[in-house]
């Protein structure tokens, strides 16, 4: 989500040869959804302060 947010319109533009796995995994990102990306950040700033605690 986040590459394709930050990269789509420079990949586009670009059209950059790349390697078949390299391929697959932009490709991958350029269709992917906002569908559950405010869970995900939730996940990682619980993770994020979890770790945090641990460290003090």
């Amino acid at each position: 989500y986040e590459f394709r947010v930050n990269y789509e319109e420079w990949f586009n533009k670009m059209k950059p040869s790349l390697g078949p796995d390299v391929s697959a995994q932009v490709h991958s990102a350029m269709n992917s959804t906002e569908e559950n990306i405010k869970s995900c950040y939730k996940v990682k700033s619980e993770m994020r302060s979890a770790l945090n605690g641990l460290l003090k």
